[in-house]
């Protein structure tokens, strides 16, 4: 437990999640994000590239440098998928083209081109079961480049390559042992982390990075939005 509010710190989940894979769990869920702030999602802060992700012109902060949103870098989760646990982490409720952190830090690479999350991480974003379609407040699969070169995106990977969609409107437990309806992509990445574990009771010796890519691999790519 790391949190009784509406807050957590995320370096504390880090934590958490290190002592639990230390206890032997192999796929962990982290319904919880940084928001961008207004003046970050500010359309004169965000560009679209040709290739249709984005660069941030945001004077606060030069991804091209590892300078990300908030401050934050990929380091405190490389401790818990360097022991081979899976991340899964909700996408944000902001109606966003971009997934919020930790999440993103999916994507990011060491000078030799290696994923630092070793590809153990799964993005979720929320799809309503009734339409078929993209919820409105899930933030989406857009990409925030790094490398950009002649206005085209260079990395490696991108957000898309660890986003999956999973049912946001739920009948769910609630804080107080209660059941209600609750509704947002932290609703919708237990979906994606039960099906990891369920996963690994099939094959167990199958790790964390090939999990995820039979997740992503195996998703009906089929869905409006």
């Amino acid at each position: 437990k790391v949190g009784d509010g509406s807050y957590v710190e995320l370096n504390k989940a880090a934590t958490g999640f290190v002592w639990a894979a230390d206890q032997g769990a192999i796929v962990g869920n982290l319904s919880a994000n940084t928001n961008y702030d207004h003046v970050f999602r500010n359309n004169d802060n965000l560009v679209q590239l040709s290739d249709g992700t984005y660069k941030s012109i945001d004077s606060r902060y030069n991804y091209s440098d590892g300078k990300y949103y908030n401050m934050q870098t990929p380091d405190i989760w490389k401790t818990v998928t360097d022991k081979g646990m899976v991340i899964v982490n909700s996408a944000g409720n902001q109606g966003f083209s971009i997934a919020a952190h930790p999440g993103y830090f999916a994507t990011i690479t060491d000078d030799n081109g290696n994923l630092i999350l070793g590809g153990k991480v799964l993005i979720v974003g929320g799809v309503d079961s009734n339409s078929g379609a993209l919820a409105n407040w899930s933030n989406q699969a857009g990409h925030l480049c790094v490398n950009v070169v002649d206005n085209k995106c260079n990395d490696k990977y991108k957000v898309s390559d660890f986003y999956v969609l999973a049912p946001g409107w739920t009948y769910s437990t609630k804080n107080d042992g209660t059941y209600g309806t609750m509704t947002g992509t932290s609703m919708a990445a237990p979906f994606a982390t039960g099906q990891v574990a369920i996963l690994h009771q099939m094959w167990p010796h199958m790790k964390g990075e090939n999990l995820v890519r039979l997740v992503t691999t195996t998703a009906d790519k089929n869905i409006n939005g």
